[in-house]
């Protein structure tokens, strides 16, 4: 710290004015304000770092700023959680204070770790707002102290308007820098709503033109295509109905909010209502095809009336699943029935059946027939053909079962003979040795 001659020396006040006089110079700098700021406060304090903290905090962030450190290598502890932890004590006092190591132990931590023992810290207050601190930290003794507080307390209000004034020229600058590139991007915007709106217009007429040219395009390839369908309709090897179904459908309407909840129950119990549904179904087209798979004569006698069709008891329950499969929301249904045909014979078809969707109201119903009679005929040929074989294997299993039992009885026999045989040799082998031991012994006797 300067000696005393500093202080009482008139020329002090002069370096204060002048400390004054450049810090006003470099108000529009606040970098070389904090760095000329805390190398003079170090220089006239000898303590051994002085931080300038910018305060950013609002009601919700608490947030400072290092302006400045003197020594620069003290800046990465200023920066560290350490500092930022005492920056926001600090932020809390409302007046300069003196630290003689005997603070709350929070701060007398910190200040002790980095070997700081003598500190002061100058609140930088502009218009009852917080805008900084100044804290002269490790000040070598006590002596002068007082004059130091004043001169600093002096330059700290001095120091806390320069800060407001950068802080709200910094606002300031952002905020005109943000309007002027709002103004811009809203002029090229505008500029850009123009150029499109232009090409717009013209685009719109283009495609005017091109519509129309597409609407007399598409109507004559609607035209063709509807040609195309009725030529494959009529053409097709596949018999196809075009059925209104909407009267049943409105009926199971009905039944369902009188409360019929079993429906395939209610159709096996109630015939009339399935006779009045197959009599309400109306025919609106077949194909070609369709003339010759029935034996049709025409159209008109063909389409008169569903009923032709079902007449046969054996035919009825294709009917009956075909209404089941309606009210179990199948929008395509597969099957095959027995039919009956205008001249009254029965063929059997594999039949598909497009429903509409569920509670719809139109009753449009598609519906193609392949005649699968010879199919059905071959089928019952081989099952008749299968039941044939099998009681052909039958009688030649039961055979073969005669066989291998008579086959094991001889297997059976052999072994009993072999057996015998068996014992037979092993007794004339017996036979042979005492011959042959009866032979040696009259041998002996001449001898």
């Amino acid at each position: 710290m300067k000696s005393d001659a500093s202080y009482r020396d008139p020329a002090f006040t002069v370096m204060a004015m002048d400390i004054l006089s450049n810090i006003l110079s470099r108000a529009d700098n606040p970098g070389d304000l904090g760095t000329y700021l805390t190398e003079e406060v170090r220089d006239l304090t000898g303590a051994r770092c002085v931080l300038l903290i910018q305060c950013l905090c609002t009601p919700t962030v608490n947030e400072h700023r290092v302006v400045s450190v003197n020594p620069f290598r003290r800046r990465e502890w200023a920066e560290s959680p350490a500092g930022n932890r005492l920056y926001e004590v600090v932020h809390r006092m409302p007046a300069a204070q003196l630290w003689r190591g005997e603070e709350p132990a929070e701060i007398a931590g910190l200040l002790r770790r980095e070997g700081f023992e003598l500190s002061m810290v100058f609140p930088l207050n502009a218009g009852g707002l917080r805008v900084g601190t100044m804290l002269v930290l490790g000040l070598p003794d006590e002596e002068h102290i007082t004059a130091v507080l004043s001169l600093l307390n002096n330059l700290s209000a001095i120091v806390a308007l320069v800060l407001r004034n950068t802080i709200l020229y910094e606002k300031q600058e952002q905020l005109i820098q943000e309007r002027t590139e709002e103004l811009q991007n809203a002029n090229k915007q505008l500029q850009i709503e123009l150029t499109e709106r232009k090409r717009a217009e013209e685009e719109i007429h283009a495609l005017n033109a091109s519509l129309e040219a597409r609407v007399r395009r598409r109507t004559r390839e609607l035209a063709e295509s509807e040609a195309r369908f009725r030529t494959i309709y009529e053409t097709s090897p596949v018999s196809i109905w075009q059925e209104d179904w909407t009267p049943v459908i409105q009926s199971i309407k009905e039944l369902r909010a009188q409360g019929v909840g079993d429906l395939a129950a209610y159709f096996r119990e109630h015939p009339d209502f399935v006779a009045r549904a197959l009599n309400e179904i109306k025919i609106v087209d077949v194909n070609h095809w369709t003339l010759g798979m029935f034996s049709g004569t025409n159209k008109t006698e063909t389409i008169a009336s569903l009923e032709t069709f079902f007449s046969t008891p054996d035919s009825m329950p294709g009917f009956i699943d075909e209404l089941n499969a309606l009210v179990q929301g199948e929008t395509v249904y597969c099957t095959e029935m027995a039919l009956n045909t205008v001249q009254g014979d029965s063929i059997h078809g594999l039949v598909t059946v497009a429903f509409p969707p569920p509670d719809s109201d139109p009753g449009e119903v598609l519906v193609s027939v392949i005649d699968i009679t010879e199919r059905k005929r071959a089928e019952e040929a081989i099952r008749t053909l299968n039941a044939t074989l099998e009681e052909r294997v039958l009688e030649r299993t039961a055979q073969l079962e005669e066989a291998i039992a008579t086959l094991n009885s001889e297997i059976a026999e052999r072994r009993r003979a072999e057996d015998a045989l068996l014992r037979l040799n092993r007794e004339l082998r017996a036979i042979s040795n005492c011959n042959q031991v009866l032979m040696r012994a009259e041998d002996e006797q001449t001898l």
